[in-house]
């Protein structure tokens, strides 16, 4: 079966990337300390909108061409895992440290550690707690991430644009009514709020096929790359009033993301710098997003055991070295553990 050659979105690469940096800032607040970005957590609901765009684009014709269930999620958890189970056991070397050092939380009780760990390199929820992935709090939007692709590859035949857009309304009105009882849609790492996470993911994950089903249509208005770029940060940053958080929430994820990712999967950088620093950060974007708990953690433990630095006491500094320390990191990750490991699984997995 000859494989289609795919068009690279690098401008949505770039978002990615500066998506994933700024979630850095939400679960690492001591390097960060006043430098707060509380609407964050939405860049998770982009992360499932570029995620539904990409998927479809890589996959859809190869499915369509006889592509089957099993081989496309041998695919993606090729992709996928190798990073997070790194990422797993980094996180339980710090759970270790923190129970032998007598600073546990309560998140996470010493005896229930072995179970925990069991959980999470198996890649499924831990239900001893409120919190489904309570060693590396990211793991909980790959876990449905993986759920999103299964179900896209079991109904792929199944899913004409009319029953994706009943899909995309039906989620959407979910999203809505569980965005306002709740107050946010800052769900998903806890179990008891999955009537905000499903809408979340399918609503999100189901727009981004339907955006790259109607990539050809013409644009009104078309964004430069940096606009588009510059447009995600300011959604992301910004800090609406609590009585209305629901409401900027629900509006930023039905409307503005959407019209974001149309903007930014029509535009590319002119130049070749530009296009080099875009793909290098989606190339990092995801090794960032699932690594930098555990890795801030551990960096954190040894400065301060080291030379007796403490992160906190040089916020925000602290956090924008942590940004480059991280995209270093995840840069020599990539290069001399994923890359070889996902080539040596695809090798035997074929």
């Amino acid at each position: 079966m000859n494989r289609p050659s795919r068009r690279k979105y690098r401008t949505l690469d770039a978002i990615r990337g500066v998506a994933a940096l700024l979630v850095v800032t939400y679960h690492t607040g001591r390097y960060f300390g006043a430098f707060h970005l509380p609407e964050v957590y939405l860049a998770v609901d982009l992360f499932f909108g570029l995620s539904g765009f990409v998927i479809a684009d890589a996959y859809a014709e190869r499915l369509a061409q006889g592509l089957g269930f099993w081989p496309l999620m041998r695919i993606r958890l090729i992709r996928l895992y190798p990073l997070y189970l790194l990422g797993t056991l980094l996180a339980i070397l710090v759970a270790v440290g923190t129970v032998v050092s007598g600073h546990g939380n309560a998140a996470l009780a010493s005896r229930d550690l072995l179970a925990a760990s069991i959980a999470a390199i198996c890649l499924v929820p831990w239900f001893g707690s409120t919190v489904l992935f309570p060693l590396n709090a990211p793991s909980w939007s790959l876990f449905f991430e993986l759920l999103v692709n299964a179900a896209y590859a079991a109904c792929h035949s199944l899913l004409t644009d009319r029953r994706l857009v009943a899909v995309a309304a039906t989620s959407a009105l979910a999203l809505a009514a569980g965005g306002i009882a709740s107050g946010s849609l800052d769900a998903g790492l806890d179990w008891r709020a999955l009537y905000v996470t499903v809408p979340r993911v399918v609503f999100s994950f189901v727009i981004g096929i339907i955006l790259h089903r109607w990539r050809a249509r013409p644009l009104p208005l078309r964004l430069p790359p940096w606009a588009c770029i510059a447009l995600a940060i300011v959604v992301l940053c910004a800090s609406p009033p609590a009585v209305t958080r629901a409401w900027y929430d629900i509006a930023v994820v039905t409307i503005v993301f959407p019209a974001l990712l149309r903007a930014a999967s029509s535009v590319e950088p002119a130049a070749p710098w530009g296009e080099w620093i875009f793909a290098n950060l989606g190339m990092v974007s995801y090794g960032i997003y699932i690594l930098h708990v555990p890795l801030a953690a551990l960096a954190a433990a040894a400065l301060k055991t080291g030379i007796g630095v403490d992160v906190s006491m040089m916020a925000p500094q602290s956090g924008f070295v942590l940004w480059l320390w991280l995209i270093v990191a995840v840069w020599a990750i990539d290069r001399g553990f994923d890359q070889p490991v996902r080539r040596y699984l695809t090798k035997i997995c074929q």
